[in-house]
């Protein structure tokens, strides 16, 4: 759900800036870290035929952060994400089953009055047949004010991150290797 030249595109609304410390020793971290164990992760969610992973990967940061801060964990809707957020650009895909990325995901979050629960508004796009943005009268659950985006390929800025804050969504054009299914990859440039 994610293809190459995204990043050429979309001009983040809500992007903030954070300062990594520069020349971190990574062995300072945790050997391990599983945020399931924390109580903050949500069980896992399936996309079906659509490409949506960016709307669930999306989705569950969000769950996940909220839950760090507020001590409930709740079961966002990745349908909302995945029919309502604008893509004018297609950057990453045409939106919807046709990929996009978190980055537009977090924009119209922030943007928008909230996300809502899975309850309010279920995942319908299971079998890929698209569906329009309507969303429900009552109230959302939750909202952001902005997202931070790492620098991509960074390693560390990634290890310190997840170990540190929390959950991340990572994007990746999958296009070469989409039907992987064991053993070790080499298709890579």
């Amino acid at each position: 759900g994610y293809f190459k030249g995204a990043k050429l595109f979309h001009k983040p609304s809500y992007q903030t800036n954070h300062i990594y410390p520069t020349n971190f020793d990574l062995t300072l971290l945790p050997k391990n870290i599983d945020w399931r164990t924390q109580g903050v992760v949500s069980a896992v969610k399936s996309q079906g035929g659509c490409g949506s992973c960016w709307a669930f990967a999306s989705t569950a940061v969000i769950e996940s952060h909220l839950a760090i801060n507020t001590n409930k964990l709740f079961d966002l809707s990745p349908q909302q994400i995945a029919t309502c957020t604008p893509n004018p650009l297609e950057c990453g895909g045409q939106c919807n089953c046709q990929g996009s990325t978190a980055e537009l995901a977090f924009d119209y979050v922030a943007s928008s009055t909230g996300l809502y629960d899975e309850f309010q508004l279920p995942y319908t796009e299971y079998y890929g047949v698209e569906s329009k943005c309507e969303l429900p009268s009552d109230k959302p659950k939750a909202t952001i004010s902005g997202y931070v985006k790492l620098e991509e390929n960074n390693y560390e800025q990634l290890m310190y991150s997840v170990a540190t804050f929390g959950p991340i969504a990572v994007s990746v054009d999958a296009s070469s290797w989409h039907s992987y299914s064991s053993g070790i990859f080499n298709g890579c440039d």
